[in-house]
């Protein structure tokens, strides 16, 4: 994986919530350590510039009854190892372990029940995208940050790690997701892309099922164009 990308997923793992929120409202009760870690999200091992960013709004548990599962114990003492790592090669090596521990645990959550019908709409594997939140960090009931705070989040984490991916489409995966990458976004940016999630994820909306038939229907035009070309 290109050197900038870990470094920028990196200073991203680095920021405290303060460097985001003005106060404590927004803090969790429940799982402190973990809602002061920074989730800077994953990038396949295959990705490549031009693929794909799928985007979401910030991390869930931010409930008062919240309790830690193993899952959450891996994977935000996986964040931690990724921040504490020093020198190129360990962070390196540290955001690689991060990175395909969290596709597997992801694929235990109800989000993959969108994700994995995305990933055949694109035609991609799960190495060939990456992944990661407007805002990094857990909020009190799950509750919508500030758009000052999400602003802060993009400005200090979001916009640098697109960047620095460079990916031609972001998928931004909810309403609340792309409320904000509408604003956000650069219009000479990549192309964004609606991709509606239901309470829970508990089954795909009609509106998402549409999205994705159309994404096949790309794709399939796209590679058909790269065969005609071929062969011309």
């Amino acid at each position: 994986m290109e050197p900038n990308i870990v470094e920028t997923f990196h200073q991203t793992s680095a920021l405290n919530r303060a460097d985001l929120f003005e106060d404590s409202r927004l803090d969790p009760v429940q799982a402190l350590q973990d809602a002061a870690t920074a989730a800077s999200g994953w990038v396949g091992s295959a990705w490549q510039p031009g693929s794909t960013v799928l985007v979401g709004i910030n991390p869930g548990g931010g409930g008062d009854t919240y309790r830690s599962n193993s899952n959450d114990d891996e994977l935000y003492g996986l964040l931690r190892g990724f921040r504490d790592a020093t020198g190129e090669r360990q962070r390196a090596e540290a955001f690689a372990t991060l990175s395909n521990a969290w596709i597997n645990i992801q694929r235990g959550h109800n989000i993959w029940r969108l994700i994995e019908p995305l990933l055949e709409a694109l035609g991609k594997r799960t190495d060939e995208v990456a992944f990661l939140n407007i805002l990094p960090f857990r909020t009190r009931q799950d509750a919508p940050a500030p758009i000052a705070v999400l602003k802060k989040a993009w400005e200090k984490a979001t916009f640098p790690q697109i960047e620095a991916l460079a990916p031609r489409r972001i998928i931004a995966l909810g309403k609340k997701a792309h409320n904000v990458l509408v604003r956000l976004v650069p219009e000479n940016g990549p192309e964004l892309v609606l991709l509606k999630r239901t309470i829970g994820d508990s089954y795909l909306a009609p509106e998402a099922k549409a999205i994705l038939e159309e994404l096949r229907v790309s794709r399939d035009e796209f590679r058909g164009h790269q065969f005609r070309g071929h062969n011309t």
